[in-house]
């Protein structure tokens, strides 16, 4: 099994990156290209920059390249829950995109016409993600 994890920054990337014990394996453009080998699967880890594009990119270049079974985004995000705090580790079970309102299409807030309201976390990914 192939997992990609996308991360932003460095600050970000450095904690993962030593408990994982991934050796850096390339460097495109300002990607930076880790990568972990476990007995179970192969972790790619991508430091993108931030925000959406540069994460759409660095992703996209993952996929192309190690054709992954996952991709994950990691880091730290904010949140729109008042008992979540800074700090705080969450390993959701599924996630709504927060960034698009399609209501004057008749969606509801947070879904795009056609596309899911929220998008399961593979149950076989929990220990992974556990993990690190």
């Amino acid at each position: 099994m192939n997992i990609v994890v996308i991360v932003a920054m460095e600050e970000e990337m450095t904690p993962l990156r030593k408990r994982a014990n991934a050796q850096k394996v390339d460097q495109l453009k300002h990607l930076n290209i880790y990568e972990a080998i476990n007995p179970d699967y192969l972790l790619y880890l991508v430091e993108s920059g931030i925000g959406k594009a540069n994460a759409a990119m660095g992703a996209t270049i993952a996929i192309e390249r190690f054709k992954p079974d996952y991709v994950l985004n990691y880091g730290v995000v904010g949140s729109i829950k008042d008992y979540i705090h800074a700090g705080d580790i969450v390993i959701p079970n599924d996630f709504t995109y927060h960034d698009a309102d399609d209501t004057a299409f008749g969606s509801p807030l947070g879904r795009v016409a056609r596309m899911l309201a929220t998008y399961p976390i593979a149950a076989q990914l929990q220990p992974i993600i556990k993990h690190y």
